[in-house]
């Protein structure tokens, strides 16, 4: 079973040592179209809670200024890591607001005032909007991303 890792700006998956075993066999003898259809189906396990997320900072993230616009807009990728002794999908937020991603989540917001680029001030804002929100979808995820590396070493398996 997945084992999850949750901190501001990422949700990874990790997974028991007998299914890693078994899935990096299958990614050593897959082709490059079976990896191929693998990372598409990661990507679509994780588009709701990309959704998910920029729906979190549309409606807990202060409008005035568009901050709450700004962080919506930032990508949300999937990075895998599949060699090695850990392998993991981790999904991250990239961008130019993601920079405080981890200081917003705790409730504060770094911003000079306005008509003033020298006086910066931190605001408070209501904290947990990205872990909260990760935390409550990442179980859907996990499950998802479990089928589809059971699925792919399925398919490597009858390919031989």
């Amino acid at each position: 079973m997945a084992r999850p890792v949750v901190r501001p700006g990422l949700v990874q998956v990790v997974y028991e040592q007998r299914l890693l075993d078994r899935f990096k066999k299958a990614l050593k003898e897959a082709d490059k179209p079976v990896k191929k259809e693998l990372y598409k189906a990661q990507n679509r396990a994780a588009r709701a809670l990309r959704i998910a997320v920029r729906a979190a900072a549309t409606t807990k993230l202060p409008k005035h200024g568009g901050l709450n616009k700004r962080v919506a807009r930032s990508r949300i990728v999937v990075r895998r890591r599949l060699g090695g002794r850990n392998p993991r999908v981790t999904l991250a937020a990239t961008g130019n607001p993601v920079q405080q991603i981890r200081l917003i989540d705790r409730g504060q917001v770094r911003h000079p005032v306005p008509k003033s680029r020298e006086v910066w001030v931190t605001q408070r804002v209501e904290p947990g909007f990205w872990t909260e929100t990760l935390e409550r979808g990442a179980p859907t995820v996990r499950r998802e991303f479990q089928k589809a590396i059971v699925a792919f070493i399925h398919q490597v398996g009858e390919g031989k």
